[in-house]
């Protein structure tokens, strides 16, 4: 299974347009390094500064809409990880994967069911040295960013990793109380969280969501946005993520507003002029990813591909239980 994308063309992104939001990325870039640095702070600054002044020189002229031209030739896109934030075990981990194929999954101790649409290329691995640790990817190549993953940690030997204690203690909290104000993150912030529900496995419960994470901000697009469910057993001695790519009806095809194939996605908004200008993109993209945040609220399951409810019913087949000789 590979990563899900949408096929239809879109009207066209005009040049400039392409070329201001290409040069409104390197002026926020710059400007959120020159926050971070200590210690000669006056150099960065300078060169941050330089930077916007270039780019708001060129973007002086009236907004355009993003059907005007026909677009310039493709370039890259913006230099982001839209990697699925499983951690991974800091021992190596067995060196070859165990082929399972579909269907009903058995493996470790684990069982779920898998839909046919999810193909028959479910394969597993395990840390011998890493207690409980056990991964299941649904592509060839293993890669959890192209087809997903269910990704199962002994509690103890999760806790060892940054942050786990505290996703742990503050997950056990929310599933308590039923809350939805609570998601798992580490070190990257949650830039768009939709879709959040409490969902019940054979002998768990967890909480899921469609979110986006990252460092710095950008659009919400199909390449950037996941399908995230994190849980525990009843008993408090097992940890399960499972991660998949999702692609929404509504969203970009991807990060660059100038190359986005989906007709049906946001358009890129315009960028008021005036100072000061890395406020004002800030604030550009943070309304654009709440109006995404709360359209993706609404959307049923089928809106998704894959669909939401072919995720829920495999995490809700799932079971786990002490690897054998545990």
């Amino acid at each position: 299974m590979t990563r899900f994308a949408l096929t239809n063309p879109t009207e066209p992104c005009p040049i400039r347009a392409a070329l201001l939001w290409r040069c409104l990325w390197i002026a926020w870039i710059a400007l959120s390094a020159s926050a971070c640095v200590s210690s000669g702070g006056a150099v960065a600054t300078e060169v941050a500064l330089t930077v916007v002044a270039a780019t708001e020189a060129a973007v002086t002229q009236a907004p355009l809409t993003a059907t005007e031209i026909p677009p310039e030739p493709a370039t890259p896109a913006p230099a982001v990880s839209a990697t699925i934030p499983l951690p991974t075990p800091t021992k190596t981990p067995s060196a070859t994967p165990v082929q399972l194929g579909g269907g009903d999954i058995s493996f470790n101790g684990i069982g779920f069911s898998v839909d046919p649409a999810f193909g028959e290329a479910v394969s597993a691995r395990i840390a011998a040295d890493v207690p409980g640790y056990t991964q299941f990817s649904f592509t060839p190549g293993g890669r959890c960013q192209d087809g997903g993953c269910v990704t199962v940690y002994r509690v103890d030997a999760f806790k060892t990793y940054p942050f786990g204690s505290d996703i742990v203690e503050k997950l056990q909290a929310a599933i308590a109380s039923g809350s939805d104000e609570y998601f798992p993150t580490r070190a990257s912030a949650i830039l768009l969280r939709a879709q959040t529900q409490h969902i019940r496995f054979q002998n768990g419960v967890g909480i899921r969501a469609i979110v986006m994470r990252g460092q710095n901000g950008y659009l919400a697009n199909n390449e950037a946005v996941v399908y995230d469910f994190h849980a525990l057993t009843d008993d408090g001695q097992y940890y399960v993520e499972v991660a998949f790519p999702v692609d929404a009806s509504i969203l970009l095809s991807t990060y660059d507003p100038a190359e986005n194939t989906n007709p049906a996605a946001f358009l890129v908004p315009e960028i008021p002029e005036g100072p000061p200008f890395g406020e004002t993109l800030k604030g550009v993209m943070l309304e654009y990813n709440q109006a995404a945040q709360r359209q993706l609220d609404l959307l049923d399951s089928a809106g998704f591909i894959p669909d939401l409810g072919l995720l829920d019913a495999l995490v809700a087949s799932l079971r786990i239980a002490p690897p054998p000789g545990e």
